[in-house]
C-alpha cells in the first residue's frame, strides 16, 4: 500500500481540508508527517489532539529532537522516524535511538548514506529500529539500490523497509511494493483526476500494490466495522474505489448492476474510515461505519414499548 508524505501545514488542517486528493488519503493506513523544517512540540500536540486516528501517523523529526517528541508517542502516533540527511544526523541517531523502544522507532537515510560506513552501522540500525527507510531525490536507479539491500538483509531483519520517492509510474510502485517494501511519495504528486498526467493516480497506485489472477479485474473486498468484525464480502474495481474515494463511502462493484454505492437507495450507507491491503495483497480491506440499519431498529423498539405502555 502506498504511503503518503505530509507537511506540518498539511497535518495543522488535515481533518478540515475538502480538497478531494487530500481528503481521500485520510483513509490510508500510514501517513507520514514531515516536521523536520517546522518542528515545535507544542504545535506537534495541538495538531495530533485534533486527528480522529493518531495511529496512522509516523512522525518525520530529526535526530536530535527525538527525546522532546516521545510525548507525541504517548499521544498514540506509530512511529517516531529519525530522518537523517547528513553525517551528524547519523551520529545522533546512533547516540539516542537506544533509549527507545524498537517496536515504536524507524529511521530514513538518503540514498547516498548507502555506502561501505553505512554498511558498517547497518547491524546496529537493523537491531535498533522496527521500520527503515530509504529516501531518493529522483535517480531512476536508486530503488534497485534499495531492493538488493532489503533482499541482502532478510534473514537479519525481521522490520520493515520503505523507500521514499518521486515515483515516475505505478510500474514503478508495483514493482517496489512486490517485495514488500513500502511506497512513501509527496502528498502533492497524488491525484484523483485522471487527466493530471504529471501526477500519480492514487486508485491506480493502490491497484498496482495487489495481486489479482481474476480475469475481470475485480478485487476481493473484506468489508469490517472499525473494530474488525466482518460486515460482508464485495468486489472493487478502479472505478468503484475512486468513487468511494471521492466520497469517503463504501462504494463497490455490483456484478449485476456495476456500481453499487452502498445505502443510496435504503439509507443503510457507510462511512469509509480506512482502506488498507490483506497480508497476502491480494484483498482489499474496507473499515467503514455503517448508518441506517441499526436507528431503524432502536426506533421499532421505541415504538413497540410505546404501544405496550398505552395498552397497559
Amino acid at each position: 500500500m502506498i504511503a503518503p508524505v505530509i507537511n506540518y501545514k498539511q497535518f495543522e488542517s488535515f481533518n478540515e481540508t475538502q480538497i478531494s486528493v487530500e481528503r481521500a488519503i485520510r483513509v490510508l493506513p500510514k501517513i507520514f508527517v514531515s516536521l523536520e523544517e517546522d518542528w515545535s512540540l507544542q504545535s506537534a500536540q495541538k495538531a495530533l489532539k485534533n486527528q480522529y486516528r493518531p495511529q496512522q501517523f509516523c512522525i518525520l523529526i530529526k535526530p536530535r529532537d527525538a527525546v522532546e517528541a516521545v510525548s507525541l508517542l504517548d499521544l498514540g502516533v506509530h512511529k517516531l522516524i529519525l530522518s537523517c540527511k547528513t553525517p551528524d544526523d547519523v551520529k545522533d541517531l546512533l547516540h539516542c535511538a537506544p533509549n527507545f523502544p524498537v517496536e515504536r522507532l524507524g529511521s530514513m537515510f538518503d540514498i547516498s548514506f548507502v555506502n561501505e560506513s553505512f554498511m558498517n552501522h547497518l547491524p546496529t540500525i537493523l537491531s535498533l529500529f522496527s521500520f527503515i527507510a530509504l529516501s531518493s531525490s529522483g535517480s531512476d536507479e536508486a530503488h534497485v539500490k534499495v531492493l538488493k539491500l532489503s533482499q541482502s538483509q532478510k534473514t537479519n531483519y525481521r522490520g520493515a523497509w520503505g523507500f521514499l520517492q518521486d515515483y515516475s509510474s505505478t510500474d514503478h510502485l508495483k514493482e517496489v511494493s512486490e517485495e514488500g517494501i513500502l511506497c512513501m511519495m509527496p502528498a502533492f504528486k497524488l491525484t484523483l483526476e485522471e487527466s493530471e498526467t504529471d501526477k500519480i493516480d492514487l486508485v491506480n497506485a493502490i491497484v498496482a500494490c495487489i495481486k489479482s489472477d481474476r480475469g475481470d479485474g475485480l478485487i476481493p473486498t473484506c468489508v469490517s466495522n472499525e473494530i474488525g468484525a466482518s460486515l460482508g464480502l464485495a468486489y472493487s474495481s478502479t472505478s468503484s474505489i475512486r468513487e468511494s474515494l471521492k466520497t469517503l463511502q463504501g462504494v463497490y462493484l455490483s456484478r449485476k448492476h456495476g456500481i453499487w454505492h452502498k445505502g443510496l437507495t435504503s439509507g443503510s450507507t457507510q462511512d469509509l474510515k480506512c482502506i488498507s491491503v490483506d497480508c497476502d495483497f491480494d484483498t482489499l480491506k474496507f473499515y467503514v461505519v455503517q448508518h441506517g440499519s441499526g436507528k431503524h431498529y432502536t426506533l421499532m423498539n421505541v415504538i413497540i414499548k410505546c404501544i405496550c405502555l398505552f395498552r397497559k
